[in-house]
Order: structure tokens, then C-alpha cells, then sequence
């Protein structure tokens, strides 16, 4: 009888352990009201405060405008110049001394503009930019600044060239005695350079680099690619990787890129056609081209193009290469570090398991020899020789003879989509290029929800638990045209017979079809594309799963798929506005604080919640508590039942006090 009069008042049977409180409360709600005037949401208020003194909740004071987020969103914003507009490159979030995570992967439009909005934990300080793109910077540190992170990459790839300051002289302006494990010798630089940063004040006018040409170089020298595994590792096991001229020619060295955090010197030495130096001990000198082969912004100023005459050379001259492995430090090329040679025969030594650190191609369309040096010694890691990326031109042009050369290699595209394969997520599918994980590829979210709505409930927050994670799928013009989306039903605290779903703030008329949901609740009517029947035009409610009652452990992997490629933007906020459904009765929507319910919510404003579409106010009770949490991160552990969170997280009250600017990790200690 008693459980039959609460649903009529309260709309939903309670716990036998709550049962005789609430009883107690609500025959003293009709003795009150029967002897008073007094209004009814005010005497409810009067009743909540008591509660909050009395309890754990006591400390909550929570401002009306505190969203209850552990998220925030950053707008990325990235420019560069036209030739790496092709360029891909991932994005990783950072939140102090914690690991960085991987929350996207894209590339830049046709004007070499990027931008997008990133969602991330509300503690996370940077965004880290990643590139396996060669001639893109490997790796870059940007800082969230009000909620955006911008860079403009054209600032740091324009050359310090200029025609006054260039040195027509390929005198050598200094030396300096070497002695290391191998001989004592002399270094010869070409000219002057900046003791900073190690740009030589001889530079020519630069080379054009074009996105054509660095699609090629990517996929001759694929970063994090050990050459063991290419196609053709002929490259670098039987290539002769000395450069012969066959007549006499002017030879330029233009640097392209690097791929390391080592502050590498590169250089040459020559002799003649058959007068091979049998050891180290026949080579005269060793000439500095470029002290530092950092790329500007890093630890140096190089770019790529940038460009070197080495001098005219009579025909019949062989040409090598050797790498001063982290060379430059303070304003020259260190004496004691180790040099890794062309010629593999003089790499050779105990301590090396790398015979030949240069690898070569040939361009025969460009007439220009590529060159790729690994400044590793062991094989116990990926050896992608990118890590000193430079190509060798003549005039005339066909001068260049190298013997056993493999060309150039041309991109792979086999889906035609515009992004090569070594970079494509999903090379064989034209519709998807990239993965864009939230939270990230390596975590989830939680999703906390107290059933009892508009009634308080017990503040407990795992009557549902769901783990959730996105993975937003786009093409190469960066537009989602597939969402796929991860739930584990991890923990049902309650009795009730709940639903879960998903909104996006779009017709759902851009939807194609929905794979993978269950439909087993019998208040969800859905359109033959998976979507629910009835909503408004910009409005489309996907069902998750109509009743989770006895699905807890379980797995469910939601596709989406779009008409149309769509714009990340138009998608809404993440989580995607999830809501809980109480006990199949529709009506009935429990959504995260100020996330606005669907057109067929109602009991808006009614017991304790405190709606007020006016304001923006949604799912607030007294003290705008709310009904539901959303924990950006796996760390949170799912409340004992009973025990109000703020028990069992003794930080959260302040983190909510202070509309999280104090405690932002709240959620990772339980106390």
C-alpha cells in the first residue's frame, strides 16, 4: 500500500531500505499541509536544507552557473605554408606531469589552414601537435590560452637567406683539430655561421619545396617505418650511397628535413674515381655543410630549402657524406662525438650494429640524389633513416651517377582520397582518412546518472554508470562521415527499468543509418535510419539501448553513419548530450546539468528540479544539484551504494563550491 501511494505521488517504487524515511516524510508533508498555508516547493526547500545540514551535502553551495564539467573545449587553430598543406599530423592533449593522450588525427585544407575544436580534461595545460609527416616539425608544445591554441607554422619555415647577407666565398674560414675514437683530423667549415644556432651566413637562394615532391620523400622515408620491414630494403643494404660525377659540375646540398631531438652536423669529403680510401686514415678532411640541422623553433634555425654550394668539382669525383651525431653544441661541431660515414665500411666497429646509416633514392624527374641518415647505432629501435633528410643537385643536372639506386618513391593512394596510405587510417575507404577519439584512444569517459528524477535521490550517482568513448571518423577535408561510439554499462545501482540514449543537434534526415543499438524498450519508436520518430527538425535522439536493466558488463558499439559529410562543429558538444530514460516512461529524461532535454522531456520544474528554460537552467535541483555527472576520464571509481559522492570523494565538494577553478582532479583519489 505504501509503495502504491509513493508511485501515485512520486511517480517511481523506492528501496525497502529507504522506504520507512520516506514514509515518515510524506505523512509529515500532509499533516503540514493540511494545518498550513505553506507553499508547497518552499516547504520542499525547507526539507532539503535540513537534509543538507544534517548530511554529507551540507558543505554544497553551488553557484546557478557551474556546469558540474571535468572537460573543457579548445579551439586548435594551425597554419602553414603551401607546401605542407598535405601534411598529417595528430593531436595529443597534456595535463601537467601526466602522460599525453591522443584525441585526434588530421590534415590541413587546401590553403594549409586547420581548425577545429578539441574536447579535453579541464586540467589539461597544452596541446602537443605530432607529425609523421616529413618536413612538418615533429613535435610541438602549444599552450591552452583561454580555451584556444594557435600557431602559425609560415613563421618559423621562412629561410634567414638574404641576398647581402649570402657569402659567395667557399673559403675555409675555420678549423679545428678533431681527435675521437676514430682519427685526428681536421673539420673544415665552408664559412661563417651563427654560433646560436648553427645557420651557415653562406646559404644560396632557397629551393622550392612542393607538397608533390614531400608526398615522395614521405614515401621513400617513412617515419616510425623500420626500412627491414619496406618493400625494398635494397635501399639501403646494396646501394651505393657515395655520389659520382661524370663531368665537371657545381654540386648544391638542400636540406629537407629532420626527424630527431639531436642537434646534428652534416658534412662531406671527396676523392678521386677508383682511389677509394681503404680506412678512415686516407681521408684529408672532413667539410662542415650544415653545423646544426635542427629545424627553426627547435634547436636551431634551418628550414627547409635552404640551400649550399659545395663548389665546383672536375669529373670523376666521388662525393661522401658523414653525420657528427649531436654535434653542435655551444657555437661549434664537438670534437668527441661519434661520426657515422657514408661509406659503410668505415662504420664499422664494435659498438655499432648499423653498418650503413645513409640511405639513398634517386629523383629522375627532379635529377636530384636524396639522402637519409639514421643517427642510431643499435638496432633495438625503429632505424627510418629520416632523421637527416637533404638532397644533391649538379649543373649540369645530368651529372649526378649513382650505381644500384632505387627511385624515388612514388605516393600510394589507393583509395584516391588525396591521403597517402602510410597516413591514411583506412587506405582502402574513400569516405574515412582519420580517428578522433574522445576522451582519447586510450581512456573513456563516465556517465553517472541518479534515477530518482525530479525526486533527489540519494546522491550516490551510480544508479547507471556507462563508459563511454567516441571515435569520430573523417575524410580527408576533415568532415565526420562516421561516428563510431563505445558504451560499457559498467554499474546499475538501481531497480529500474532505465533506457539510455544519445542526442545530436541535427535533422535527422543527415543520418544514413544507425548499426548496433538495442531496441528493446518499448517506448522508443524509431525511423527506418535508426532514429527516433517524432522529433524536431534539428533534433535527432539515437537509442542506445531501451531498457539496461540486466545488461550490466556489457558492450555496446554504436556506428552512425552520415549521409553527407558533416562538419564536427555541427555535432554539438561532446558527450553528445547523453540522457537516461526513467523506467520506460518517456517523458521522463535525466541529462547532465544545463544540457537541454529533447521535445518530448517533461516534469520539468516539478519536486526538486529547478528547469527554467529562461536562464538555460536544466536538471538543477535545490542548491543546483544536479542528476547526472560527467567524468572525462577512467580514473573515477563508481560510488558505493548509499553514500553520497561527497563522502567518498572528499574534494568534490570544493571543486563544486568553486565552480571547478580548486580540485580539478577530484575525481582520480577516493578517500
Amino acid at each position: 500500500m505504501i509503495q502504491m501511494l509513493l508511485k501515485i505521488v512520486i511517480g517511481v517504487p523506492y528501496s525497502k531500505v529507504m522506504l520507512a524515511k520516506i514514509f515518515i516524510t510524506f505523512f509529515l508533508v500532509v499533516i503540514t499541509l493540511q494545518t498550513s498555508c505553506v507553499n508547497v516547493k518552499e516547504f520542499e526547500e525547507e526539507q532539503m536544507n535540513l537534509a543538507l545540514e544534517e548530511g554529507s551535502l551540507a558543505s554544497l553551495r553551488v553557484s546557478k552557473d557551474f556546469k558540474f564539467r571535468t572537460h573543457k573545449e579548445v579551439n586548435v587553430i594551425l597554419t602553414v605554408p603551401d607546401f605542407l598543406k598535405k601534411a598529417v599530423f595528430k593531436i595529443f592533449a597534456k595535463s601537467g606531469n601526466y602522460d599525453s593522450i591522443s584525441i585526434g588525427r588530421a590534415t590541413f585544407d587546401t590553403k594549409g589552414y586547420f581548425e577545429h575544436n578539441f574536447e579535453t580534461l579541464s586540467t589539461a595545460d597544452s596541446i602537443i601537435v605530432y607529425s609523421d609527416y616529413v618536413g612538418l616539425l615533429k613535435d610541438l608544445s602549444l599552450p591552452i590560452v583561454n580555451g584556444e591554441v594557435r600557431f602559425d607554422y609560415r613563421d618559423i619555415y621562412e629561410s634567414t637567406y638574404n641576398n647581402t647577407a649570402k657569402s659567395k666565398s667557399k673559403s675555409k674560414s675555420k678549423s679545428q683539430s678533431i681527435s675521437s675514437k676514430f682519427i685526428d683530423f681536421n673539420f673544415t667549415y665552408l664559412g661563417s655561421f651563427d654560433s646560436k644556432n648553427g645557420v651557415p651566413d653562406y646559404l644560396e637562394e632557397p629551393d622550392i619545396i612542393t607538397s608533390d615532391f614531400l608526398d615522395e620523400v614521405n614515401v621513400s622515408f617513412p617515419d616510425n617505418s623500420d626500412w627491414d620491414g619496406q618493400v625494398n630494403p635494397k635501399k639501403i643494404m646494396d646501394s651505393e650511397t657515395q655520389l659520382v660525377l661524370t663531368e665537371e659540375a657545381e654540386v648544391w646540398v638542400t636540406f629537407v628535413s629532420e626527424g630527431t631531438k639531436k642537434t646534428n652536423a652534416i658534412g662531406y669529403y671527396s676523392y678521386n674515381l677508383g682511389d677509394t680510401p681503404e680506412t678512415i686514415d686516407d681521408l684529408t678532411s672532413l667539410n662542415i655543410i650544415f653545423p646544426n640541422t635542427s629545424f627553426s623553433n627547435k634547436k636551431g634555425g634551418l628550414v627547409s630549402g635552404d640551400k649550399v654550394s659545395l663548389g665546383r668539382f672536375t669529373g670523376n669525383t666521388v662525393i661522401g657524406w658523414f653525420l657528427v651525431r649531436d654535434g653542435y653544441k655551444g657555437n661549434e661541431v664537438k670534437n668527441n662525438k661519434d661520426i657515422y660515414f657514408s661509406n659503410p665500411d668505415f662504420n664499422e666497429n664494435k659498438d655499432s650494429s648499423i653498418p650503413n646509416h645513409t640511405a639513398v633514392v634517386f629523383d629522375n624527374n627532379r635529377k636530384l640524389a636524396l639522402f637519409g641518415y639514421e643517427d642510431l647505432e643499435k638496432k633495438n629501435t625503429i632505424n627510418d633513416y629520416n632523421d637527416v633528410i637533404f638532397y644533391v643537385k649538379t649543373s649540369p643536372e645530368n651529372a649526378i651517377s649513382i650505381a644500384n639506386v632505387t627511385p624515388l618513391g612514388l605516393p600510394n593512394d589507393e583509395d584516391g582520397d588525396g591521403v597517402e596510405d602510410g597516413l591514411d587510417n583506412y587506405p582502402n575507404d574513400a569516405t574515412k582518412a582519420f580517428n578522433n577519439y574522445a576522451p582519447s584512444a586510450t581512456t573513456t569517459g563516465k556517465l553517472l546518472f541518479e534515477d530518482l528524477w525530479p525526486s533527489q535521490g540519494d546522491y550516490d550517482f551510480n544508479d547507471l554508470v556507462v563508459d563511454y568513448r567516441y571515435n569520430l571518423i573523417t575524410n580527408s577535408n576533415n568532415r565526420v562521415t562516421h561516428m563510431d561510439c563505445d558504451f560499457l554499462i559498467e554499474n546499475i545501482g538501481g531497480s529500474l527499468q532505465n533506457g539510455f540514449a544519445i542526442t545530436l543537434p541535427i535533422s535527422p534526415s543527415l543520418i544514413a543509418g544507425v548499426d548496433g543499438q538495442i531496441n528493446n524498450g518499448e517506448y522508443a519508436i524509431l525511423s527506418d535510419n535508426g532514429t527516433e520518430q517524432g522529433t524536431l527538425a534539428n533534433e535527432t535522439v539515437v537509442f542506445i539501448a531501451g531498457n539496461v536493466i540486466n545488461m550490466e558488463g556489457d558492450t555496446i558499439n554504436v556506428t552512425i553513419t552520415f549521409n553527407t559529410p558533416i562538419d564536427p562543429l555541427q555535432l554539438g558538444e561532446m558527450p553528445f548530450n547523453p540522457f537516461l530514460i526513467v523506467n520506460g516512461d518517456r517523458a521522463r529524461e535525466v541529462h547532465l546539468p544545463d544540457y537541454t532535454p529533447t521535445s518530448k522531456a517533461g516534469l520539468l520544474n516539478s519536486f526538486k528540479d529547478r528547469s527554467d528554460p529562461n536562464t538555460g537552467t536544466y536538471y538543477k535541483g535545490i542548491n543546483n544539484l544536479p542528476w547526472a555527472l560527467n567524468i572525462y576520464d577512467n580514473s573515477f571509481v563508481v560510488p558505493f551504494e548509499s553514500i553520497p559522492i561527497t563522502k567518498q570523494y572528499t574534494e568534490f565538494a570544493n571543486w563544486a563550491n568553486s565552480s571547478g577553478v580548486e580540485n580539478k582532479d577530484w575525481f582520480i583519489k577516493v578517500n
